[in-house]
């Protein structure tokens, strides 16, 4: 996804059709992220686009994940046990290359 675009596609994920009492359906967000800086970006922005719209700002977070790296997910999935957090919902955002053949 290109970056210009990731912005409103996590406001788009963040604050779906409210529940009839009126609070927010997600309550807390990880963004799982092969760059600790772009994700703290990527959270300053979506933070700083919910008070412009008035709306109150998103819990979010950043843990580190490189899924090219299978060290990377063992340690993503200790952080997530060790913390003893739910999981009710996976998003999952894969891009696409060409393996040589035709499309």
């Amino acid at each position: 996804m290109k970056s210009q675009h990731a912005s409103a596609y996590y406001a788009h994920l963040l604050y779906p059709v409210e529940a009839a009492s009126g609070a927010p359906m997600c309550h807390a967000v990880v963004l799982a992220c092969r760059s600790q800086s772009k994700g703290d970006a990527l959270i300053k922005k979506l933070k700083a686009e919910a008070a412009a719209a008035g709306r109150p700002p998103p819990s979010l977070e950043v843990s580190l994940l490189d899924l090219a790296s299978l060290e990377s997910v063992r340690q993503f999935v200790q952080r997530w046990e060790q913390q003893h957090r739910p999981l009710h919902v996976l998003i999952n955002n894969a891009g696409m290359f060409n393996m040589g053949g035709e499309a």
